[in-house]
């Protein structure tokens, strides 16, 4: 009978396990998809903020966060909080129209990829790492990679995201004639990729755009 109780109560705990990974990695999910429409000036930050309600401890990183530049002027994610669709779509055209036969800074060739939750091993802090890929028409087929990092705490018994780290860098063909290394070499030495020594392994990818 005690055999039967340990091996229900190790059962029990791997599904609670389980569930709780799963709703940690579709609140990252949330996140990462708003981030995007945020990032391609499809929705106000009023909007991104209700979208991820209860996901953030708070909105201190985002407030000042540069969403684009115009004319020489930064526009963070605060700057639209009040921002109409209209205007949004002005803002959307006048980016497109700085980068005009260079570059498509909206492009649709999005992979985001996400890991499952890792115990960071202090304080209860869990983590989870994601990878956003943007792939633009360009000749030298240039490809926009970011890599985060989400710690993750147990805040008055709900899990709040508490900081994010990323790291960007852009990379293109014929790498090796500019800097040196090749694409391939470079996309590696990339930061948030290993976690105690070990490559992270992404759980699912999905385009938010699709």
């Amino acid at each position: 009978m005690k055999k039967i109780f340990i091996f229900l109560s190790i059962v029990l705990l791997i599904g609670c396990s389980n569930d709780l990974n799963e709703k940690l990695v579709e609140n990252i999910k949330v996140l990462e998809t708003n981030d995007l429409l945020l990032s391609n000036i499809l929705i106000n930050y009023d909007t991104y903020k209700e979208n991820t309600k209860g996901i953030l401890k708070d909105y201190s990183h985002k407030r000042g966060e540069i969403i684009f530049n115009i004319g020489g002027k930064d526009y963070s994610a605060i700057d639209l909080e009040f921002t109409t669709k209209d205007e949004l779509n002005t803002y959307r055209e006048d980016v497109i129209k700085i980068f005009k036969d260079k570059i498509n800074p909206f492009t649709k060739d999005v992979e985001i990829k996400i890991s499952n939750t890792y115990d960071a091993g202090y304080n209860e802090w869990k983590y989870v790492f994601t990878k956003v890929i943007k792939k633009y028409e360009t000749d030298d087929n240039s490809i926009g990679i970011t890599n985060k990092i989400y710690t993750l705490e147990k805040i008055n018994g709900k899990w709040k995201v508490i900081n994010i780290d990323k790291f960007t860098d852009f990379f293109y063909d014929n790498m090796e004639n500019k800097k040196g290394r090749t694409k391939k070499e470079a996309m590696k030495s990339m930061k948030y990729q290993t976690i105690n020594n070990e490559k992270v392994e992404y759980i699912i990818s999905f385009n938010p755009l699709d």
